[in-house]
């Protein structure tokens, strides 16, 4: 198992040194690792799976589109320029239309309505999270995974409101608050973020990361998939995000995201529903990274 993390970055650590337990079987032909990165940055999110209220045709308050990825969608996954995807237009391949042109009807008439929610808010956030839960009229639900995106830069509404709205803290439930107290604004606000989020339909368990793996609450976590690999284990040490004591945690590198960016930045997964959401909208910590790799490596 490789990691693209430059060498100074990892230092060398006894297995006492873990601040957390970890098995014996997974000591065996390993090595602990502690993590430094560039100029001391760490930062330490959340993310969840989030639950809507949907329906498969469009109907009464379920007027906001899930779209499938649209047939000239081009996917190039070393292609950085795009965000590893992109179109063919006039011989050269350049993102997939912004949000504001697919909420300006770009993708009308080309049936790829998976479903519609009643929220526009909890969609744009559906997006950010990556996949998600709808509960549908009749009492099913329908559970949708990340297919593609636009290969539009990401910009973070959070960073936006806190510079002009002076919004702050910016967690996310400030974020949906303040779009719910503005809707004259809000559409302008979600538009500023031009990358935009296709979604498949996903059939049994999930929610499924980047890496295929099916998520686990605090155990998966999203990582800078240009620097480390998936699969790999590691121990986030790091701060609860609703209680005033450590988290330390050994996790499993199992999906990325566009604004997982950095050497010490990771993602945890916590989970479904409200009260992982409120955990996830909370978390935003410093925090201390250490690696297990093969003695090979």
């Amino acid at each position: 198992m490789s990691v693209a993390v430059p060498r100074q970055y990892l230092k060398p650590a006894d297995w006492a040194e873990a601040p957390c337990a970890v098995p014996d079987e997974l000591k065996k032909n390993h090595r602990l690792w502690r993590v430094e990165s560039p100029g001391g940055k760490s930062l330490f999110t959340g993310y969840f799976e989030p639950e809507l209220r949907g329906s498969l045709t469009r109907q009464g308050p379920f007027q906001h589109a899930l779209y499938a990825p649209p047939a000239d969608l081009i996917c190039m996954p070393n292609t950085a320029e795009v965000g590893g995807f992109g179109r063919m237009e006039n011989g050269k391949i350049t993102p997939h239309f912004s949000r504001a042109e697919i909420e300006n009807g770009a993708l009308e008439g080309k049936n790829l309505e998976l479903l519609y929610v009643d929220d526009p808010v909890d969609l744009f956030f559906l997006q950010v999270q990556g996949s998600g839960q709808i509960h549908l009229p009749d009492g099913g639900k329908r559970r949708v995974s990340f297919a593609a995106k636009n290969g539009q830069a990401y910009t973070s509404i959070g960073a936006v409101l806190k510079r002009e709205e002076h919004l702050n803290p910016a967690t996310m439930g400030d974020i949906k608050n303040w779009l719910r107290a503005y809707p004259e604004r809000r559409a302008e606000i979600l538009n500023r973020n031009a990358s935009f989020i296709f979604f498949k339909f996903l059939e049994g368990p999930g929610p499924v990361g980047a890496s295929g793996e099916v998520l686990q609450p605090e155990r998966s976590l999203a990582v800078d998939d240009t620097l480390w690999p998936y699969g790999l284990e590691v121990i986030v040490e790091t701060r609860d995000p609703l209680e005033n004591k450590p988290l330390v945690r050994l996790m499993r590198t199992a999906d990325t995201g566009s604004a997982i960016r950095g050497v010490v930045r990771g993602d945890i997964f916590f989970g479904c529903g409200a009260e992982a959401g409120r955990r996830a909208g909370a978390m935003a910590h410093e925090g201390r990274l250490w690696i297990i790799l093969p003695v090979s490596n």
